[in-house]
């Protein structure tokens, strides 16, 4: 997530260049993080919502969700959100064959919540892929030429420690129901 907001109107930009406690920190090439400021998102989205709009979250389709307090995805009007997707099978046990079946799996298990409700991969908007080693971001865009097509969502990568031993990728995504990428000069 990037923030505060760009472009930092004066104000903002000399205030959190000003403080002694850091409000963000650069993480060079890979944006910005740490932040302390509250998101922007449903600010930002708000036109995009009727004033009555709920949050809709269907049953996840596995039985440890509701014990592990877990929601696949999310809908807000037109808007739909997926928790972090990894290469987890239908029985719960991460995919067997290493990176790139496991890549393979969480991409089928983000396109599955996003028909829960409405949408796909080729609605994704925004896509964040966490993975242990950098260097397996270019495997990843490897496979996901396999599910999806140009032009590519906007995409963050992260480098991180994943929650779950032998997890090699997790995946989340933001889709606009029935809506398709489109590149435009």
């Amino acid at each position: 997530m990037v923030c505060p907001s760009w472009p930092l109107t004066p104000y903002e930009d000399t205030r959190i260049r000003s403080t002694s406690i850091p409000k963000y920190r650069s993480l060079g090439w890979f944006g910005v993080a740490a932040c302390t400021r509250k998101p922007l998102l449903l600010k930002s989205l708000g036109h995009l919502l009727p004033t009555d709009a709920h949050i809709e979250i269907r049953k996840a389709p596995f039985s440890w969700a509701l014990e592990a307090e877990y929601s696949q995805a999310a809908r807000i009007g037109d808007i739909v959100f997926t928790a972090g997707q990894g290469g987890f099978g239908d029985d719960g046990e991460l995919v067997s064959g290493g990176f790139l079946d496991q890549t393979r799996q969480a991409l089928r298990n983000v396109d599955a919540a996003l028909r829960s409700h409405g949408a796909d991969l080729s609605s994704v908007v925004k896509m964040t892929v966490y993975v242990p080693n950098q260097a397996d971001y270019e495997l990843f865009k490897q496979v996901r030429r396999e599910f999806l097509d140009a032009p590519w969502p906007a995409s963050t990568a992260v480098s991180a420690q994943l929650l779950v031993p032998g997890m090699l990728i997790e995946i989340d995504a933001v889709a606009a129901v029935g809506a398709k990428r489109t590149l435009v000069d």
